[in-house]
């Protein structure tokens, strides 16, 4: 312990070969409370073995903060067979949503796409989904069918392993109880987003029938991404519900999802829930045909996309051919360029086999039985949480950047990054300082571990690139304090509601316009120029607005806060999002003041900001895992 000042403590803990083990965790619900529509359970609701009627035949859950998992229940009273309901929200207001707070149409993941799901229960005991449920602290059970069923217990088996931020390595802690829970809202958003490998199981069963594709939107083959003006062929055979199919796709960044079709069946009660939506997809409405059974039956799809217009057949009779300029609203006109691919709505099941493609002139230029590959997908809790830098610039420590890829857009002639080919960058120019001065960090982060580790291949690329970089990023130490300071100063005019604009061409008196817990991340910058008010703004408003609401906090940092302190996209916002951890870090490093001199904390320097900030003591816990 080192007395810093009459009035501050702090404590410095380090500690040495820590490993982390993975073990099955289960994520259980902290709170019930049962009645007809969906309500926070208050804190004298602890979880307790509920059953549902049809007189009380919603349960909601409550899990504290958000969790990832294969969602099970076990059940241990039923009157007879039963069908639920069960939805899945970050945010309590997404329950009350037909979709809730989905469905997850951004990209496909090694996850449930929708935020529903439905279960036949036949029998007592434990049963469980098929498919992850990537994001949620919210859950409600509704009864469908006149029936009573008793459950002892509900969970999510964790896909993410166990993430409890008090049993992490590193921890923070001071006389500010707001500042302790910023600091785990990082922590937790980071540790979602990661998982062993082999955790998270394929959505797609793949077996000498063919491929089964169950409520996932497309995924799609990354070998037809420049695919234009052919025809596309496949078997297919209804399990429950339908199917949906897409062509198009141009695997850009916001992409709209290309064309989209579905094939419902007509609904069998036998194969059919009874929440199933007929309005959504009348039965056998692509066939334009009456009483067609669908279910059980292989048929023969073929769909040929030519510039302006499309076409499909069912065993070789056509169903439709139509203009696309017909069906757009507005903008560019449809594309018919692209990748297809293959997926579910809610709930619906369908096996897919024997895909072709052919071009214009007939030749053959895809071809994949489907009975024994599987086209890979990304693990996605809320859209976009593929591995960007952007999403993960806060969270350098844990995952950097793809150099090899990244060294085939650097220009010699600028010494710069430039993205003009793909004709878009997150954040500004395509050659701008936005992609530059994140890639330089993640380049230094790279060198950094490959010294450490003695891997000089590794060591050369990225220092390579940072060689032939020019300097550009403050958080790195590329700044002197003159240009660090000379930037700061603008920041007065950037004030908006509990933060900073992006870019002084978003306008001050927009009341829409949102704010990037991303870009507010240059908390550290303000801490290392000794700023302890602007600093303490952006701590106890931006990431307090995390905090402050029992329906909105996961637990977790946000993607984006509005200028009334709520979540900025609406039900559309990831409100578990490693982009928002900038504060954790800056907790750590600056407020307590532990940072490090050399790789993996083998030597520090411990320099706390505790002036400006009203603390009495700070205790700070690292970990240096030896190498």
């Amino acid at each position: 312990m080192k007395f810093l000042s009459v009035d501050f403590v702090l404590t410095f803990l380090v500690a040495s070969g820590y490993h982390a083990t993975a073990s099955n965790h289960s994520f259980n619900a902290e709170r019930v409370v049962v009645g007809t529509s969906p309500s926070i359970p208050g804190p004298s609701s602890p979880y307790r073995e509920f059953t549902l009627t049809l007189l009380s035949p919603i349960a909601t859950l409550d899990y504290g903060a958000d969790v990832a998992g294969v969602p099970t229940f076990e059940v241990d009273g039923l009157s007879g067979p039963a069908q639920i309901e069960v939805k899945y929200s970050e945010q309590f207001t997404g329950l009350l949503e037909p979709f809730s707070d989905g469905p997850s149409l951004f990209v496909s993941s090694l996850a449930n796409s929708f935020q529903l799901g439905t279960f036949n229960i036949t029998g007592l005991g434990r049963f469980s989904s098929d498919f992850i449920q990537g994001r949620q602290r919210w859950q409600i059970i509704r009864l469908l069918t006149n029936s009573t069923v008793r459950f002892r217990s509900v969970s999510f088996n964790s896909s993410v392993g166990a993430v409890q931020t008090k049993n992490l390595p590193g921890t923070f802690q001071s006389s500010n109880p707001l500042y302790n829970q910023i600091w785990e809202l990082g922590a937790r958003a980071a540790s979602l987003a990661c998982f062993d490998a082999g955790s998270q199981e394929s959505t797609w069963k793949v077996d000498r029938a063919g491929t089964l594709v169950s409520s996932s939107i497309p995924s799609y083959s990354g070998s037809t991404y420049n695919f234009t003006d052919y025809d596309l062929e496949f078997d297919a055979k209804i399990v429950r519900g339908g199917f949906i199919w897409s062509m198009g796709y141009n695997f850009g960044i916001r992409s709209k999802g290309g064309i989209l079709l579905n094939l419902p069946g007509n609904y069998p009660v036998e194969f059919t829930f009874l929440n199933t939506n007929k309005t959504l997809f009348p039965p056998s409405t692509i066939t334009l045909a009456y009483g067609v059974n669908f279910e059980g039956v292989w048929y023969r799809i073929s769909t040929i996309v030519r510039s302006g217009y499309l076409a499909v057949s069912l065993n070789q009779t056509q169903l439709f051919n139509v203009s696309l300029s017909d069906y757009y609203e507005g903008g560019s006109s449809i594309s018919s360029s692209g990748a297809f691919g293959f997926g579910a709505w809610q709930d619906q099941s369908t096996y897919i086999r024997n895909v072709t493609a052919r071009d214009s002139n007939t030749t053959l230029i895809y071809q994949n039985s489907m009975t024994n590959t599987t086209t890979p997908a990304s693990i996605a809790p809320k859209r976009d949480r593929l591995v960007w830098l952007g999403d993960f610039v806060h969270t350098k420590r844990i995952i950097d950047s793809a150099v090899d890829w990244l060294a085939l857009y650097h220009s010699n002639s600028t010494g710069l990054l430039d993205f003009s080919l793909f004709g878009t960058a997150f954040l500004g120019p395509t050659a701008g300082s936005a992609i530059n001065t994140a890639s330089v960090e993640a380049f230094q982060g790279m060198a950094s571990v490959a010294a450490a580790v003695g891997d000089t291949q590794s060591y050369n690329k990225p220092r390579e690139l940072l060689d032939r970089r020019p300097r550009l990023r403050h958080t790195s130490g590329s700044a002197n304090n003159t240009q660090a300071r000379r930037a700061l100063s603008h920041l007065p005019s950037l004030k908006l509601g509990p933060g900073y604009r992006d870019s002084t061409k978003v306008l001050s008196f927009d009341p829409s316009a949102n704010l990037s817990p991303n870009t507010n991340g240059f908390l550290p910058v303000l801490l290392q120029q000794k700023q302890a008010a602007p600093a303490g703004f952006l701590l106890e408003n931006l990431w307090v607005a995390m905090l402050a609401s029992q329906s909105s906090n996961s637990g977790a940092s946000w993607e984006y806060v509005n200028q009334q302190s709520g979540p900025g996209l609406g039900q559309f916002t990831s409100v578990r999002h490693p982009w928002g951890g900038a504060a954790t870090y800056a907790l750590t490093n600056y407020i307590a003041g532990i940072r490090p001199l050399s790789f993996g904390y083998g030597t520090w320097v411990v320099d706390p900001a505790y002036v400006g900030f009203a603390l009495d003591h700070v205790t700070g816990f690292l970990l240096r895992t030896v190498i």
